[in-house]
């Protein structure tokens, strides 16, 4: 993913870093076209360190997701 940090004075800092998402999903019929489904995601990004006036930010992205829907089946 690629982070881009602004400081008070505008400067951009735009760095690329390495990442894992691991994830389950169940999905079941409630009728004969219809299914329901759910899904948890977790992604971890590595840490970030970004410069700053008051000294260095470290930035750690660590993502929960979680996903419902519903399908219908022609």
């Amino acid at each position: 993913a690629d982070v881009d940090a602004r400081t008070v004075g505008g400067a951009s800092i735009v760095e690329t870093t390495a990442g894992a998402t691991v994830g389950a999903g169940i999905e079941m019929r409630i009728s004969p076209h219809m299914t329901l489904k759910g899904e948890y995601l977790y992604v971890d990004f590595e840490s970030v360190d970004i410069p700053s006036a008051g000294g260095t930010v470290v930035r750690v992205e660590d993502l929960s997701i979680f996903r419902v829907g519903m399908n219908y089946r022609f």
